[in-house]
């Protein structure tokens, strides 16, 4: 039987009574996608010549909603619909909240009543005093839609100072029984149950006239969906494409790379299913396989949730602050990211970790931006990081915020004591013996103290060593990963890294 994922549940009183779902397609679902897009004049995504989508030429590549500059309040046509052994219908919106205090985001299809698109239930209220990006979803009755000659149209309340959305793309998904014909497949790596390591392949299978198979995980990441939800079937939607899954594989073996080296770590079982498309624009979600977990030897992502984040948070509005708890051992941090997804008019603004200046935050419209900072900046605790003052228009800072991520292992530790760089020793040799074991020379200074940490921050091996006395350390009830050997006298230090890898 086919589970149907059920977010936010609300009943809305607009024209008429209307039942609004917050849903999304699940393991074993039928359907076809049916688009309409904000297309720039350059051309651009390049949709043109599929009978299931609709471009609107315009300059910017994004529709008004509200306001003197509206566009969308007059009907746009979307493509004519297959609607034969349909089973129900919802609508999607790619929704830019520019302007502060808009609300009241609804949509008409064909003249029919009002549909009021819900709130993100994880952004604080009001949700309307957050710049988000985000991707409403509401169910429509099939009686609205028609095979051909399809309209729409959007409006916002007359409210807040100039009322805007910008939008997108509109999609609406037809689901189907399982009589519908429909490519089929499923996921043939990993299997369920099994541990994946570092950038592991995902395959899967697929049969019928494919055109597509895009892969889709269910584990806890950056808030890619701009509502708040850190853990959930991960991807957004641009412009009607699917974009920031697991990867897309476009011709057979339908298999892919997880590029995972910055995924935190998981409070829980991950999840992986496919989109199989086909050349028609039938759509079938794979069976889910789940229970797997996620294990890289050396390497530990913290992701540091951010809380207190502004509201308006533009830049020409002034400095805006948010903070961030690091709860890892930083002597072992190796890298820093700060992970954002902006609308912008303008170029990047400068940003500071903890009052100090990193550079210029560079970020780009309707795309998650990764920017590495100084590891040494954060502390151990509460952090903040802050966007300085920019722009006569400004740079907007969706939901969540700033999501700041640490990387502990996989690269050479970074001396967190710069005042003593100088001053450490330059003999430190780690030699690997026949046995396996790892012999530790210091010279130059006559004691240190010598501690083997591991990739989680604990202690695993503590001696003193002489410089006339070597330190041998045997691997065998050591697990596999990157270790931390640091060696410490008089306030003065020195790391290493070693690799166990049998």
């Amino acid at each position: 039987m086919r589970n149907v994922f059920i977010f936010a549940i609300s009943f809305i009183l607009t024209l008429g009574i209307v039942f609004i779902v917050r849903a999304e397609p699940a393991p074993g679902d039928i359907f076809r996608e049916y688009k309409w897009i904000a297309r720039a004049l350059d051309g651009t995504p390049g949709d043109s010549g599929t009978d299931w989508i609709s471009e609107w030429p315009r300059d910017g590549g994004h529709g008004r909603v509200g306001g003197s500059l509206d566009n969308m309040g007059e009907n746009r046509p979307i493509p004519g619909m297959d609607l034969d052994g349909a089973t129900r219908a919802e609508v999607v919106i790619e929704k830019v909240l520019c302007h502060d205090q808009t609300r009241g985001l609804s949509i008409s299809i064909n003249d029919n009543d009002w549909i009021l698109m819900p709130l993100a239930s994880e952004i604080p209220a009001e949700q309307y005093n957050y710049q988000h990006h985000y991707f409403p979803e509401a169910e429509v009755p099939l009686s609205q839609l028609k095979t051909s000659g399809n309209v729409f149209k959007l409006k916002v309340d007359n409210a807040g100072w100039w009322p805007q959305n910008l939008v997108y793309g509109v999609l609406i998904r037809i689901y189907y029984d399982n009589a519908k014909p429909h490519p089929t497949g499923s996921i043939v790596s990993p299997a369920a149950g099994e541990t994946i390591g570092l950038n592991p392949q995902i395959a899967a299978d697929a049969t019928g006239n494919v055109d597509r198979v895009e892969f889709i995980g269910f584990y806890e990441d950056y808030n890619y969906k701009g509502d708040g939800n850190y853990r959930q079937w991960q991807y957004r939607w641009i412009k009607g494409w699917l974009k920031n899954n697991l990867g897309t594989a476009t011709a057979s073996p339908f298999a892919v790379t997880w590029e995972n080296d910055w995924i935190p770590e998981q409070p829980g079982p991950m999840k992986i299913m496919a989109r199989i498309v086909g050349n028609d624009g039938m759509i079938y979600c794979t069976d889910a396989v789940d229970n797997i977990s996620l294990a890289r030897p050396g390497l530990t992502i913290e992701m540091c949730k951010p809380y207190d984040v502004p509201g308006q948070w533009v830049t020409r509005k002034g400095t805006k602050t948010e903070k961030f708890d690091v709860s890892g051992d930083l002597s072992v941090a190796t890298k820093a990211q700060a992970v954002c997804a902006v609308w912008k008019h303008e170029s990047n603004c400068e940003y500071e970790v903890n009052g100090t200046k990193v550079g210029f935050l560079r970020t780009e419209s309707l795309v998650v931006t990764r920017n590495e900072f100084d590891v040494n900046l954060l502390n151990e605790g509460a952090n903040t990081l802050s966007t300085l003052p920019y722009g006569h228009h400004g740079i907007e800072f969706n939901w969540p915020g700033v999501v700041v991520l640490v990387k502990y292992g996989g690269d050479i530790v970074a001396d967190r004591a710069k005042s003593v760089r100088a001053d450490q020793p330059k003999g430190f040799e780690v030699t690997s013996l026949r046995d396996g074991s790892f012999r530790v020379n210091i010279d130059g200074i006559s004691v240190h103290a010598l501690t083997l940490i591991a990739p989680d921050g604990r202690i695993v091996f503590a001696t003193t060593v002489r410089e006339d006395t070597p330190a041998v350390i045997r691997p065998e009830k050591l697990a596999d990963g990157a270790y931390i050997l640091r060696a410490t006298t008089d306030g003065r230090q020195l790391t290493r890294n070693i690799v166990v890898n049998r």
